[in-house]
């Protein structure tokens, strides 16, 4: 049997020391055949020309090393890979040097040893030899539509780049509305993704659609944004299309938009033409309760308008509400009568003289037909300074007031009685003990009789 060892040169030259001092003390010739074969160094990887490279293109690198030759004066390199993946196009010029190393277009992303096989075997790894695939991040350029209304879900489609990341397959991990992960359908292309729905109820706003891919997530630009709208709201009627000013009045508004879409109250303010009213919440989209219409408004029509996610609505027939009062009344003239010849001073008692409101409405005082100039209006009951001119014809009229709401109705209170006698309208004192005489003034009118001096033939006390 013959048996093949292997030595080192050290080893084989102690053996052969001890062999020739034996065969020299047996004076006896031999000869022998000695072969020796030296160890093949193991190829090393040191450094790369290029540490990484986008999938997107095949890349050429230059591997640095040594015992690519083996010691021998050509290449001995029978393989080089990426990880797993063996590369084409090498060519090794020298002991250190091998060029175009080609790492193919549409390998997953990652870091990966580029390893050499020669002679001497395969090269260990290690950090001089690792290289990086990397990728674009995904782009998204257009929308197929960029605005659409919350009240309903709306299907587009998302274009750009960079959604196969590089390996001719969809790497599409998400597709988000601002933060909200997005339904979407196929991703036929690097450059399409089909059926991304938005869905009903968001918020109105201005969002960006970003993609999430192998490459990271898209940057977000003004070609990615999509606007949430909403209809205006709209008001289609009034639980009552009138009241009187001169209480509150509760109405309920009906109309559509006040949930704007997002399945929740969103009106922020209710008018009654410019001034905001208190109101309740929307029960739902179409309802609005308890708007609340104050008392000591002007008469008059005003739109009611909402104000909700959507905007204003706009004013319609049906959103107007009619604000009235109640017609002046005259209860009271005092005095009640007095002579036709002599301008008497009344006041005159009632209701309804400042229409509701905070101050006087009045805008006409009359004597039957004959118009009363001179008055002040003290409050929404009382009139004062009322001056009746003389010449008269003698005879009972109707005291009237007039206000923005109408003129009052005559009845028996507003009678005033023009008479073509002296009239006495107060006694100063009014009262005196029988035990001694007591002087009193009388007060009135037509004392003078129209003239310039008195016309009084007497004065008595009772009959």
């Amino acid at each position: 049997m013959i048996r093949k060892m292997k030595f080192t040169y050290a080893v084989i030259a102690l053996m052969l020391s001890a062999l020739g001092a034996a065969l020299q003390a047996d004076h006896t010739s031999y000869s022998f055949d000695i072969s020796v074969t030296p160890a093949i160094a193991v190829p090393a990887v040191s450094g790369l020309s290029a540490y990484t490279g986008s999938n997107l293109a095949p890349v050429t690198i230059t591997v640095t090393g040594s015992n690519f030759f083996a010691g021998l004066s050509t290449s001995t390199v029978t393989e080089v890979k990426l990880g797993s993946t063996v590369l084409a196009g090498y060519t090794a010029v020298n002991e250190s040097t091998i060029t175009g190393v080609i790492i193919p277009a549409g390998l997953t992303i990652g870091t990966y040893d580029v390893t050499v096989t020669a002679l001497g075997g395969t090269s260990v790894t290690s950090s001089a030899d690792r290289f990086t695939v990397t990728t674009s991040a995904p782009t998204v350029s257009s929308l197929s539509v960029s605005t659409g209304s919350n009240l309903n879900p709306v299907t587009i489609s998302v274009n750009g780049t960079g959604f196969f990341g590089g390996v001719n397959a969809n790497t599409v991990t998400s597709v988000k509305l601002g933060t909200l992960t997005l339904t979407a359908g196929a991703v036929p292309n690097d450059s399409t993704i089909t059926g991304v729905i938005i869905p009903a109820g968001r918020m109105v706003g201005t969002f960006d659609i970003t993609v999430a891919a192998m490459g990271g997530t898209s940057a977000t630009s003004v070609t990615d944004q999509f606007v949430v709208t909403t209809p205006l709201p709209a008001v289609g009627g009034l639980s009552a299309s009138s009241g009187s000013n001169l209480a509150p009045a509760t109405i309920v508004v009906s109309g559509t938009g006040f949930f704007g879409g997002v399945n929740a109250n969103t009106v922020t303010s209710v008018k009654l033409g410019t001034l905001t009213l208190t109101a309740g919440a929307a029960t739902n989209d179409s309802t609005l309760p308890g708007v609340i219409i104050p008392s000591g408004l002007a008469i008059g029509t005003y739109d009611v308008t909402v104000t909700a996610l959507g905007g204003a609505s706009l004013p319609v027939a049906q959103d107007v509400f009619a604000v009235t009062t109640d017609l002046p009344v005259v209860s009271v003239i005092t005095p009640a009568s007095g002579s036709k010849l002599a301008n008497i001073t009344v006041s005159i008692g009632g209701t309804g003289f400042f229409a509701g409101a905070g101050s006087s409405a009045v805008t006409a005082v009359s004597l039957g037909a004959t118009p009363i100039t001179d008055y002040y209006v003290i409050s929404s009951s009382l009139i004062t300074g009322a001056v009746i001119p003389a010449g008269l014809a003698t005879g009972t009229y109707d005291i009237q007031v007039a206000t923005i709401a109408g003129t009052s109705v005559t009845n028996s209170g507003d009678e005033f009685v023009a008479v073509d006698k002296a009239v006495v309208t107060g006694i100063a004192p009014s009262a005196g003990s029988n035990l001694s005489s007591v002087t009193v003034t009388a007060t009135g009118a037509s004392f003078f009789g129209g003239g310039a001096s008195s016309t009084v033939t007497a004065v008595n006390l009772g009959a």
